[in-house]
């Protein structure tokens, strides 16, 4: 499998990658997901504008399977509903306000993991490049 998927795969953005390190910069407003994927090499995937993640610590050690960006209306359906709930309950919002931020630029990233997990991903933006450590350096150097 190529990775990242690469359009016209509508909107998918990744598959098949193990998930080693997870960080969050809260006041920066961004998450941080350093995962391996099936060539072995290490990639870093930030989400920037980051309002909400079910995405932590206890993630690490988790194959994630498929990433796609969705829709509110998508969240609503039946097969988002554990998912959902959690993000409605954990920020206190409701469909309205997923939507409004939806409308102001924010998306919904979901993630399914080998074990059946959906994990939700609310942020402005998602980059994906080459690990390096936090000096600046290519994490496969030792720094």
């Amino acid at each position: 499998m190529i990775w990242p998927v690469k359009k016209p795969t509508g909107s998918i953005h990744y598959v098949a990658a193990r998930i080693v390190r997870i960080t969050s910069d809260e006041a920066g407003g961004e998450l941080f997901v350093r995962v391996v994927v099936e060539s072995g090499e290490e990639k870093e995937i930030v989400y920037g504008g980051m309002y909400y993640s079910q995405l932590d610590k206890s993630s690490e050690g988790q194959t994630i399977v498929l990433v796609t960006e969705i829709t509110p209306e998508e969240l609503g359906q039946p097969k988002h509903r554990i998912a959902a709930v959690r993000l409605y309950e954990e920020c206190g919002a409701d469909d309205k306000f997923i939507r409004d931020m939806y409308r102001r630029g924010n998306r919904l990233y979901i993630h399914f993991t080998e074990n059946g997990g959906e994990y939700i991903v609310l942020a402005k933006r998602m980059m994906m490049s080459e690990a390096r450590d936090r000096n600046g350096g290519d994490s496969s150097r030792g720094h």
